[in-house]
């Protein structure tokens, strides 16, 4: 049947037909809804200078897709097939498409907002090593969340201009000693974390007598970071931060809530499935080193 299909470039205007083949790849796979959304699938396929392709059945709808993107000596690449079409050689038409995109020899990073067994199974096959995972975890916020209190000593207070400073000593305290820490700016993790979607009112900074210990920053219904200093671990701020985020939420209306947690970060899974958190998915990405064509 995958004969029937036209394979072609994809366009501004499939932007709603890519977020309808993201939504019933959720739906399969679990994961971050935000994967779902036309803002996030233009992000992910149309931005200017990536190549795409997508696999179009007889009446219209896109059931693959992929899109790449070379950034000096890597490939950056997405993809993408229909639960309903899985099982017929689709994922490895894309997968031969996006290696033909890299050119001469360069590094291949895919990057998946659900890792199913199909595709580890497909990466292994060439190669491909994990580099980067995240479980995507979910709340249900009609069920009450529990009271934690800050711990003594602690006071909290909402993003403003006055405080930004504060919130980023508490970031580059809580992150500084992590591998792969970005060593970004103040501008830059401002840029990184404020969009279109961030809650100023939901994000807090957390302050002790020596200074910021700890912070989180939201959407409506996406814890984005959560940090706190090494030396404050252990003492229940992180819960109370979170917890406190979730009451709010709540009170809002709001029904859910998400977040991403490193998969070798298990005291931070812990702690949100105390919290009444569960895992929905797995993102990840994914590396190896294409070589040059003959």
């Amino acid at each position: 049947m995958a004969a029937t299909l036209r394979w072609r470039v994809l366009e501004a205007g499939d932007v709603p037909l890519l977020a309808a083949l993201a939504g019933r790849c959720l739906r399969a796979d679990g994961g971050s809804p935000d994967a779902a959304t036309a803002s996030f699938v233009d992000r992910s396929y149309l931005l200017p200078g990536k190549s795409t392709v997508g696999a179009v059945e007889p009446g219209g709808q896109v059931v693959a897709a992929a899109a790449a993107r070379r950034n000096r000596d890597r490939l950056d690449a997405v993809g993408q097939v229909d639960p309903a079409w899985r099982g017929r050689g689709l994922g490895r038409e894309l997968f031969g498409w996006t290696c033909a995109q890299g050119g001469d020899a360069c590094t291949l990073r895919i990057l998946t907002e659900a890792v199913t067994p199909a595709a580890e199974r497909l990466y292994a096959r060439y190669d491909l090593t994990r580099v980067f995972a995240e479980d995507v975890m979910r709340r249900d916020l009609t069920v009450p969340s529990p009271d934690v209190p800050l711990p003594a000593g602690v006071t909290v207070e909402a993003w403003s201009d006055g405080v930004i400073a504060d919130f980023f000593t508490a970031y580059a305290g809580s992150f500084g000693d992590r591998p792969g820490f970005p060593g970004w700016t103040l501008e830059q993790w401002v840029a990184w974390t404020v969009d279109e979607e961030f809650r100023p009112d939901l994000s807090m900074v957390a302050r002790a007598a020596d200074g910021p210990v700890g912070f989180l920053t939201c959407t409506a219904d996406l814890i984005v970071q959560v940090g706190v200093r090494p030396d404050w671990r252990g003492r229940r701020l992180g819960a109370a931060l979170v917890a406190g985020a979730l009451a709010t939420m709540r009170a809002t209306g709001t029904t859910q809530c998400h977040l991403d947690v490193n998969v070798d970060n298990p005291g931070a899974a812990r702690l949100y499935r105390r919290l009444g958190f569960v895992p929905i998915g797995r993102r990840a990405r994914y590396e190896a080193g294409l070589r040059p064509r003959r």
